[in-house]
């Protein structure tokens, strides 16, 4: 059963009070009709629980804005929503084109700066996220009385002469709750192994980052980038920053500790306004796990990343013996649950 509004209500007992479930939740799309965003569709989901986001289907089925009973969770940058008709992989203007929002992909084949590699410029972060769907479309399905809400859709990440990869994406949302699952299925449909790159970029801004949030990660170790050892900061501390310009941009990987079944998890919370996130996954798909923070004035985000690489590009990784393949043929599977939760119920 669904539990909505302090009460439990079977299907029956939902219709008995609803004529048409677009009252209380489910899919809605639309299409931008002005600046960078011109002729992009979304579609905006609604739980029923209090949580909204917002995908975009002609950008890699990511997601822009997620809120929680009005209360923004997600990052969006300068740039804004931009059609990936702007996008263009020679450019080293890569932050004309991110606009963060709760979840940018990154890969599927490079992550990390730009590099040439086998003679060939990989941008920023690879270009899965400027990717429109096909066989796209929105669902809301019962399986007795629970109903699941969502988005699925095909990214076809192709080149000739090249890589023929792709990933079958599945957002889903259940009546009620307050999470998203998302399930890619990655597939080699050609016939060389080709370079598997991917971060789920997780991107957080305020209100729901400010001082008083806490990131809550149970870390078997941690290492650090950026400037951070440079100018003597603590890379153990996890409390975040108010807007500052000599914050530093700092990257740390936290190396998770996996439960019994392999599962690793974080939680941030903001205890001022009485709310948190939970993101859940399988060490084994993605075994590494950053923590971008760049709590600058005009610039004020924190990004939770998990990933299948170190973030430092298709060459570096390489070089470095860390860089994954997925052989010809070969399908392989990532799946992330991201939650909201009010302080109280999940502590």
């Amino acid at each position: 059963m669904a539990k909505l509004y302090n009460q439990s209500l079977s299907k029956r007992d939902l219709f008995a009070r609803v004529s048409h479930l677009s009252q209380i939740s489910g899919p809605r799309s639309y299409t931008f009709n002005e600046g960078k965003a011109k002729g992009m569709t979304a579609i905006d989901i609604r739980t029923g629980g209090g949580l909204s986001y917002t995908v975009l289907p002609d950008r890699g089925l990511d997601i822009a804005w997620a809120e929680y009973k009005g209360i923004p969770l997600g990052y969006i940058s300068k740039s804004g929503l931009s059609s990936p008709q702007y996008y263009c992989s020679d450019k080293s203007t890569w932050g004309e084109s991110f606009t963060g929002g709760l979840l940018t992909t990154c890969g599927l084949m490079h992550a990390g700066n730009s590099c040439v590699y086998n003679g060939r410029k990989f941008s920023t972060h690879g270009n899965i996220s400027n990717i429109p769907a096909v066989d796209m479309g929105s669902f809301q399905e019962w399986e007795g009385d629970e109903m699941r809400m969502g988005v699925r859709g095909t990214l076809l990440n192709g080149h000739l002469y090249r890589e023929n990869l792709e990933m079958n994406r599945t957002l889903t949302s259940f009546l009620g709750e307050n999470t998203i699952r998302i399930h890619d299925v990655i597939t080699n449909n050609g016939f060389e192994r080709m370079p598997l790159m991917l971060i789920y970029h997780m991107n957080f801004g305020f209100p729901f980052v400010d001082k008083d949030t806490i990131l809550d990660v149970d870390a078997i170790s941690r290492k650090v980038a950026g400037k951070a050892l440079e100018v003597g900061f603590d890379i153990y501390k996890e409390m975040m920053n108010e807007p500052l310009s000599d914050n530093p941009s700092v990257t740390y990987f936290h190396d998770l500790r996996p439960d019994d079944h392999g599962m690793v998890s974080c939680q941030m919370i903001n205890k001022r306004i009485g709310l948190g996130i939970h993101m859940l996954w399988n060490k084994k798909e993605l075994w590494n796990f950053a923590e971008w923070r760049h709590l600058k004035p005009g610039d004020y985000v924190v990004g939770l990343e998990p990933c299948n690489n170190n973030i430092r590009g298709i060459l570096k990784e390489q070089e470095d013996g860390t860089l994954e393949y997925i052989e010809p043929g070969e399908s392989r599977i990532f799946d992330l649950e991201f939650g909201v939760f009010e302080l109280g119920e999940n502590e």
